[in-house]
């Protein structure tokens, strides 16, 4: 959505600028997301309809600019679907002001005792992890160390081929999306590996939900897939059936 806002203030923008804010209302547990531009603006008769499918605020739009006009009317659909609202305030030759709400309620934390709840099956297992984001690695060691499991983190598949092939594991948690080696590449190289490693379960870890992403990543040779954002539930049920297993 913001992409599409800001390309088209910079690209309706010959001179001037843009501006792009977002605060955070933590009482209504909104986000709130404006781009502003000094561009060239919206006429007061034609304003109300931006958001129409194929509308084009100026006939020579297309000509000039390219764009099918589906853009705005794709925006107010995804922020509608996320619970929000999308508005514009514009002056011809002044400039616009497109500014939109999404619902972002707090995250709330699994408790500790969820944790060692959620835990409590597990053994402690040897987890590589290959996950490239800093953000990630942190939290999958806040979540998996004090249950017990010992961790070795790299950030590419390739780390995790050498690592796979030099050290045991009983586990590897493979994100999917990686710089130098991609996860379903690692995979394969791994079970190439033969033997004790080239048998290690394989969990795929990735944002990518899409009908048959699951059987893409299994035929890889991953042998589970977890989603994300994590599902702590989820994610300790499937190392509780790693420990089941071996």
């Amino acid at each position: 959505m913001l992409t599409n806002l800001v390309g088209n203030a910079v690209k309706f923008t010959d001179a001037g600028r843009v501006e792009i804010s977002l605060d955070y209302d933590v009482d209504q547990q909104v986000a709130r997301f404006a781009v502003r531009d000094t561009g060239t603006g919206i006429a007061e008769d034609v304003v109300d309809r931006v958001f129409d499918q194929f509308f084009q605020a100026d006939s020579s739009t297309t000509r000039r600019h390219g764009g099918s006009g589906l853009g705005l009317a794709i925006s107010r659909q995804l922020v509608s679907m996320m619970g929000g609202a999308i508005k514009v305030d514009s002056k011809l030759k002044e400039g616009s002001a497109f500014r939109f709400t999404i619902a972002a309620p707090v995250a709330v934390p699994p408790s500790p005792e969820r944790v060692e709840a959620l835990a409590a099956p597990n053994k402690g297992l040897r987890v590589l992890v290959a996950e490239d984001n800093p953000a990630m690695q942190k939290i999958l060691r806040a979540l998996l160390e004090p249950a017990g499991h010992q961790l070795a983190v790299v950030s590419d598949g390739r780390d995790a081929v050498a690592m796979a092939a030099s050290q045991t594991f009983d586990v590897i948690l493979m994100d999917v999306m990686m710089p130098m080696m991609d996860g379903p590449t690692a995979a394969q190289r791994i079970r190439e590996l033969g033997g004790r490693a080239g048998g290690i379960p394989i969990i795929a870890l990735t944002a990518n939900a899409l009908v048959g992403d699951r059987d893409r990543y299994l035929a890889a040779g991953m042998t589970d897939y977890l989603s994300k954002p994590i599902d702590v539930a989820a994610l300790f049920a499937a190392l509780g059936r790693v420990s089941a297993s071996g």
